[in-house]
């Protein structure tokens, strides 16, 4: 078997799926069904021979131009099709990919977003609490479990908070079929203080429904020490399975929170001090996303 070949939906749109046949490759043609497409484009790197089986993949419907491929097998070298991933960034429903005998599905929750701080002034300091990283679900459905086009939403990054003592916002849920993929919570927000002070970062949201759940990471937590003259800024939670540590901005006199990297990852806190006087943002966290691995054999 192949290794696995990947193609990211981020706009919006459901995939139509069709399996062909390469006619020619100088310039690239395929047969579906009697139709042949010419100017069609190769995902991946592949390098295709005349007589592979390949799959259309559309955005709203089957053309005979400007088609994009990718290579489900080839005969004579390799019996079973690689293992097809698609990755859900955005749209609401999952077309079946042909011939596809299961799926494996994850789902990963929106991030929380990181705390805003308010301004400071001699002597204080401020620092706000990370946001928690989306939850996790994976689960196994043959494809005659499913009745496509299959439903789903994608769970949203939660905003960081506002310029201020503001709080992060939690981020919202993915879901597909009965899998849930919670999301994390927001940091807590900080004013600017002369005394030690701590700030709690957003938990990490839950996952249920899947023959896998994982608990995303919790945000960092954030702390003004030394009388208020300096802080610890806090990092956002990682998401679940995928995510990653979101690290905290360089910070002299402050820092707004940095934005999430993608898979659900929390914002981290905003940072203040030493009469900055400036209202700073947390990060934002990132948006969910579902991966859908469809198996052949």
């Amino acid at each position: 078997m192949g290794l696995p070949q990947q193609i990211i939906f981020d706009r919006g749109r459901p995939a139509i799926t069709r399996v062909g046949t390469v006619v020619s490759v100088g310039p690239l043609q395929v047969e579906v069904q009697g139709t042949v497409f010419d100017e069609v484009g190769v995902l991946n790197g592949y390098t295709p021979l005349v007589g592979d089986t390949v799959i259309l993949l559309g955005q709203s419907a089957v053309t005979a131009r400007g088609a994009s491929w990718i290579a489900l097998g080839r005969p004579g070298t390799d019996s079973t099709p690689a293992p097809l991933v698609i990755e859900l960034t955005s749209g609401t429903e999952l077309n079946e990919v042909p011939n596809a005998v299961k799926y494996w599905v994850e789902c990963i929750g929106g991030g929380g977003g990181g705390g805003g701080c308010a301004g400071a002034a001699a002597g204080q300091s401020a620092a706000a609490g990370g946001g928690g990283g989306g939850g996790y679900s994976g689960k196994w459905y043959l494809a005659s479990e499913l009745s496509f086009p299959v439903s789903y939403v994608i769970g949203s990054g939660g905003a960081g908070g506002t310029p201020g003592n503001n709080n992060g916002s939690t981020g919202t849920a993915t879901t597909f079929e009965g899998q849930t993929a919670n999301p994390g919570t927001g940091g807590e927000g900080s004013a600017a203080s002369s005394t030690n002070t701590s700030k709690d970062g957003g938990n990490g949201g839950t996952g249920t429904g899947g023959d896998i759940n994982v608990t995303g990471n919790y945000g960092g937590g954030a702390t003004t020490i030394l009388g208020g003259s300096y802080g610890m800024l806090s990092l956002g939670g990682g998401a679940a399975v995928y995510g990653t540590w979101t690290q905290a901005g360089a910070a002299d006199q402050g820092n707004i929170g940095v934005d999430a990297d993608p898979y659900g990852n929390g914002g981290s806190g905003a940072f203040e001090r030493a009469a900055g006087a400036t209202n700073r943002r947390g990060g934002n966290g990132s948006d969910g996303r579902i991966i859908v691995t469809a198996y052949f054999d």
